[in-house]
């Protein structure tokens, strides 16, 4: 009983065996080149996807620069245009045989044989017609035939198109799929109602590249069997679906989903934000130099390969920063990139479900201390006085968060992509990519002042009680300079009053002939002049330190500096020599200079003085009309004069003809007097008034905004 159990055993043991070898030889006899086909048409391969870049913020969340979806069409060369490829295996499958090696055509001439079928049905290919097959080549041995139509037969993945008689030794070629890249391309061209050849003759340059002899071997292999060119740069919604549903209609064509940058913020805060598009040669360099790879440009086979990489790599579609806070930010905006395992045919169309997929990763956000509403108000602002151009900036100036931002005119970054808008703006020559806050140095004029009265009083060279008699002019032996026309002549002035009403003759005498360059200048560089502020903008200038003229340096001429400078010299004022540090971006500490050391009663005169520019009736910013009276606060208003030979030669002549000179027109200044929570600056360019005049009016209105939509109401008692 025993022994039967075994030798049942045995028996089912040998049948098996049987049978799994006699399917193994059936395999190999019989089948192996439909498996080996197989095996040559599908492959693994990773298919890499681009990053979403962080987004830019508001303090408050808003998103002023952040990534929107947008599909491209893209395209590798190996599965859209074949057919020189085509020519030359054909012609090596036909010399294989002994009967074909005298046949009389070379590659290329078989090239330009499928180029000249090519341009003769082209105007068909893009209606619906169907094309007929079209003789190619005739007479072939039939020897040499039949080698061909088992090489086509074997492997028909690597032949689209071509169909072999090999009874009449001819070889016909089916237009339809031999062309199908071209006649997919030239059906969008149409569908998207684009000039005949606008798209194929992007591919058609992508191929030519293929055959410069210049490139070297790999490079031109890596264009045309690893590139995934773009086509298309934004594909409509129902194409997508089309291309996405049947790619067997579009033959070397994929959907690849990539952020596109959108700028959602007031036009003021364009050049700060900056732009960020694609990649250029410079970038590309650099990645180069640091050892960073493109990834869509390495065929990746495995994607524990790819995800060693993606750290330190790019991709080609990834978005870069090119200027503004998206250049100075990119380490935190750039995410990385993603990769997907596929399984794809020879024409690298999808098979199945992906096999592993490694997500991109976005960037990191950037929180900015902004109040995006308050960054419009200034922008409206500006539009409304329309100067040449302007500047202004509002701070708490406790923490010394930026909230208000505007460079004036500005244009966004949409300006790009309407070559129109571009056009009009060089021929303004405006400025509208200046960040004039940070980046555009001006003289400060009489705002100056303040920083002079503050040395002098410290350096112990003028009392603040004693009095100064403005005739007009420093010298009368020369009237033709160092003048002051800023109030009634004749009269006598303390510090509070030569402040209150901005003269200039006490300035020149207590700046330049007692406090000196010298001083001035050191007293300068002390809160912060002709040094970086530090508060994240990108492209910060520090401006022109001043050589000589002691006298014109007193009133604010002769040297420039930029309203950022302006806005922490306000805030150290404010809060009486202590410097908060200026800051843009949420959580990033501020660097901030060493505290100013003066006494109790350096800083009150300077404030009154202040004060009184907004509350006297002989203050320079004390007119009903520009409603800053109305308001507890203490300003410093500057006006420095431009004369008409540094103007544009359109800006030289008035309205009547004769020339003119114009005004930086200059309001500093902080709210409330005591316990004070907001800073501003505000410049003008090129305007024809004076620092009250021009400045004053948009001050009232900021401090008005606070009021009526943050809680904050800095009006005087008797003006709510």
């Amino acid at each position: 009983m025993h022994r039967r159990r075994i030798m049942l055993l045995v028996v089912f043991i040998v049948i098996g065996f049987t049978v799994v070898s006699s399917r193994l030889v059936w395999l190999q006899a019989f089948q192996w080149r439909e498996y080996s086909m197989r095996a040559e048409s599908f492959h693994r391969r990773v298919w890499t996807d681009p990053a979403p870049r962080g987004s830019i913020l508001d303090r408050s969340g808003w998103p002023i620069s952040f990534d929107v979806p947008s599909h491209q069409i893209v395209y590798a060369l190996d599965g859209l245009e074949p057919v020189r490829w085509i020519s030359r295996r054909v012609r090596r499958e036909i010399r294989r045989s002994r009967e074909g090696r005298d046949f009389p055509y070379d590659a290329e001439h078989l090239w330009d044989s499928l180029q000249s079928v090519r341009e003769s049905l082209r105007p068909r290919f893009t209606d619906d017609q169907e094309l007929p097959p079209h003789l190619w080549l005739s007479n072939l041995h039939p020897r040499a035939a039949r080698a061909l139509a088992q090489a086509v037969g074997r492997r028909p993945e690597s032949f689209p198109g071509i169909v072999v008689d090999a009874e009449d030794g001819e070889i016909w070629i089916e237009p339809a799929q031999l062309f199908a890249g071209e006649i997919a391309v030239r059906k969008i061209e149409r569908r998207l109602g684009l000039p005949p050849g606008e798209l194929f003759d992007k591919v058609w340059r992508a191929y030519e590249r293929v055959q410069d002899p210049k490139l070297p071997a790999s490079q031109r292999d890596e264009i045309y069997r690893v590139m995934e060119h773009r086509l298309l740069r934004s594909a409509p919604q129902d194409l997508v679906e089309e291309i996405v549903t049947t790619p067997e209609r579009f033959p070397g064509l994929r959907i690849r989903e990539v952020p596109a940058r959108q700028f959602a913020g007031p036009a003021g805060i364009a050049p700060l934000i900056g732009r960020a598009g694609a990649r250029r040669a410079i970038d590309e360099d650099r990645w180069s130099e640091s050892q960073e790879p493109i990834v869509d440009r390495i065929r990746f086979r495995m994607i524990g390969t790819f995800s060693a990489l993606k750290d330190r790599s790019h991709h080609s579609e990834d978005l870069v920063g090119h200027s503004g806070l998206e250049r100075s930010e990119e380490d935190r905006l750039r995410g990385r990139s993603g990769g997907t395992l596929l399984i794809v045919d020879h024409r690298q169309n999808q098979s199945g479900e992906p096999l592993e997929i490694d997500p991109p990763q976005s960037g990191r956000d950037v929180k900015l201390t902004l109040d995006l509403e308050l960054c419009a108000l200034l922008d409206e602002l500006a539009e409304i006085r329309d100067p040449d151009g302007a500047a202004m900036l509002v701070a708490d100036c406790r923490s010394g968060e930026i909230l208000g931002w505007s460079s004036y005119p500005a244009a966004t970054p949409d300006v790009f992509q309407d070559q129109a808008e571009w056009d009009r703006i060089k021929k303004l020559d405006r400025g509208h990519f200046f960040d004039r806050p940070a980046n555009y140095a001006m003289e400060p004029g009489s705002t100056f002042k303040v920083l002079v009265a503050l040395a002098a009083l410290e350096e112990g060279v003028i009392d603040p009680a004693e009095r100064i008699l403005c005739t007009g002019y420093f010298d009368e032996a020369r009237r033709d300079r160092l003048r002051c026309g800023n109030h009634a002549l004749n009269i006598d002035l303390d510090l509070e009053e030569a402040l209150m009403r901005s003269c200039n003759v006490y300035f020149y005498h207590v700046g330049g002939d007692r406090l000196g360059l010298s001083k001035t200048t050191e007293w300068a560089y002390r809160v912060g002049f002709w040094q970086p502020i530090g508060c994240g903008a990108a492209s910060e200038t520090v401006g022109t330190a001043p050589r000589a003229s002691a006298h014109s340096v007193a009133i604010g001429k002769a040297f420039t500096t930029t309203p950022l400078a302006m806005l922490r010299l306000t805030c150290i004022l404010a809060n009486r020599g202590t410097d908060p540090g200026l800051s843009l971006i949420s959580g990033e500490p501020a660097p901030a200079i060493a505290p100013l050391i003066a006494s109790a009663q350096t800083w009150q005169h300077l404030i009154d003085g202040m004060t009184a520019v907004v509350q006297d009736p002989r203050g320079t910013a004390n007119e009903a009309h520009y409603g800053l009276s109305a308001f507890d606060c203490a300003v410093k208003t500057g006006t420095a004069g431009i004369p008409s030979e540094q103007l544009p030669l359109a800006m030289r002549l008035g309205p009547d003809g004769t020339p003119r000179d114009l005004n930086r027109a200059w309001v500093i200044g902080f709210a409330p007097i005591e316990e004070p929570q907001l800073a501003f600056v505000i410049g003008l360019e090129r305007v024809i008034g004076h620092g009250g005049e021009e400045c004053a009016p948009i001050a009232a209105r900021i401090l008005e905004w606070f009021a009526e939509n943050r809680g904050l109401d800095f009006r005087r008692e008797g003006s709510r």
